[in-house]
């Protein structure tokens, strides 16, 4: 298996308030407990099961089932009348009354999804194997279910929030919570833009700052966060290990980088005619813009597999790593069965900041093939050791939803999360190119994949590329 290698432990821990549970929003984790949802103890969070019983894990699981159980509930219950008796209070424009009934309409299905989800929990809980396994599928089913209706409720609130000239206290707690949410899934493109809205509000909320602040660093917006480093510095210390690893570093040099890379994104947006795939996965879509100035060569092999469908098998994003990367498109069979040259190592390469697309490879120079990964957040300790190509330009929200499949131990080493269900890349489709063939030049090769011909695959010849690999 290629891997890139960490270059600093990261330790993410997301600590989670007891009250969070009476906020009428429903959590959900960033899927790596899949197999475990709705009343399980979440991974990376400090639940109120832990404050309240820290015996057993039986004994956890148990209080936590039960406080999940009833805070669904009394949120499910509640929820219609928080937001009829808002609008009764408060005479709302033709818009935010359209969206209020909405919004009812949507707790009255949210609220039918709980009771199903939590009958089929019930019975798959209560009955033998064979049964529980026809069960455990159909409570899956309707945790997906409800899941996807809660995600309705919360497009809803937010848009609300647009429309009213006030916002009540009520309304601003249920998206606080939202954003909270999407700070514990990770969720940081999303978290970033929604918290700015809320401090439009409550520009003295701490929990909100922080939010700010985090997903700010995280997602490449360095003059925020240096804002919030001199502005509120003594928040710092509540953001998990691999934000306030960024915070320690040289946030200058962070800024000045980035404003060299965003010169050269401007420029690339004038001219605009860098090649663009859509990649769909079994979370959604994503689009990445490849960096063909500086790695032609490794754009050309993607393009290639790209149109000969080697993408479109189902392969699997195998190693994503909270606060590192999802790496993706692990072939078992050896395929595509050649290696290309590296192209890294020159001042030309473009750093890996958030989002950023670059090839997989062993620790050995010039064996990248197909496996590539995106960073979730600025990893400058990998510039100058894996080639950069891309960077995602839309579906940021996909690219972090995706299934966390291992973790950092506090000695920083992976550990792999059980029970997990990789996302999958089911399609990958060249949206634009350039007017010229995209063949790959390869250093190796053990048999040429179909459609790769002689003339695709010239003999090997030296790297005009140093490596710091050797």
């Amino acid at each position: 298996m290629k891997k890139i290698q960490a270059v600093h432990n990261v330790k993410t821990v997301f600590p989670l308030s007891p009250t969070r549970y009476l906020s009428g929003i429903i959590h959900v984790g960033n899927g790596t407990h899949k197999r475990s949802p709705l009343f399980a103890c979440w991974r990376n969070e400090l639940t109120m099961a832990n404050y309240l019983c820290k015996t057993t894990w039986t004994s956890r699981f148990v209080a936590n089932f039960a406080i999940r159980f009833a805070a669904w509930v009394v949120a499910a219950s509640l929820g219609l009348g928080f937001f009829s008796s808002t609008a009764s209070a408060q005479p709302p424009q033709t818009d935010a009354a359209t969206l209020q009934a909405e919004i009812d309409k949507l707790f009255q299905e949210w609220r039918e999804l709980l009771k199903i989800a939590a009958q089929h929990r019930i019975d798959y809980l209560g009955q033998d194997r064979a049964e529980s396994v026809v069960n455990r599928q159909k409570y899956e089913t309707a945790f997906d279910n409800a899941l996807r209706k809660k995600m309705e409720i919360e497009v809803k609130l937010i848009e609300k929030l647009d429309v009213v000239d006030k916002p009540d206290k009520t309304l601003l707690r249920m998206v606080k919570s939202i954003a909270q949410d999407l700070f514990i899934q990770e969720r940081m493109e999303r978290c970033y833009h929604l918290s700015k809205k809320l401090l439009q509000f409550t520009p003295d909320d701490d929990d909100i700052l922080l939010l700010w602040g985090g997903s700010a660093m995280v997602t490449n917006r360095f003059d925020d966060a240096d804002k919030f480093r001199v502005e509120l510095g003594s928040l710092i210390s509540g953001l998990p290990e691999n934000i306030r690893y960024l915070y320690d570093s040289d946030l200058n040099e962070l800024r000045n980088m980035f404003a060299k890379e965003q010169e050269k994104r401007d420029a690339e947006a004038k001219a605009n005619d860098l090649p663009r795939v859509l990649i769909r996965t079994t979370k959604g879509d994503f689009v990445v813009e490849l960096y063909e100035n500086e790695a032609p060569n490794t754009v050309g092999n993607f393009i290639f597999l790209v149109e000969t469908g080697y993408y479109n098998r189902e392969l699997p994003f195998h190693r994503v790593i909270s606060g590192f990367v999802a790496q993706g498109a692990e072939d078992t069979t050896g395929q595509p069965h050649y290696n290309i040259f590296d192209e890294h190592g020159s001042p030309n390469d473009r750093p890996h900041f958030a989002y950023t697309l670059a090839m997989a490879r062993t620790d050995q120079a010039n064996t990248a093939a197909a496996e590539f990964y995106i960073t979730f957040c600025p990893l400058l300790g990998l510039n100058q050791r894996y080639t950069t190509f891309g960077r995602v330009i839309e579906g940021f929200d996909v690219v972090d939803c995706l299934n966390r499949t291992a973790k950092k131990n506090s000695d920083g080493v992976e550990e792999p999360i059980k029970n997990v269900v990789m996302d999958k890349i089911l399609l990958a489709k060249v949206l634009r190119k350039r007017p010229h063939e995209y063949r790959p030049k390869i250093f190796s090769q053990s048999k040429p994949l179909p459609g790769l011909d002689a003339k695709a695959v010239p003999p090997a010849q030296p790297s005009d590329n140093k490596t710091n690999d050797k």
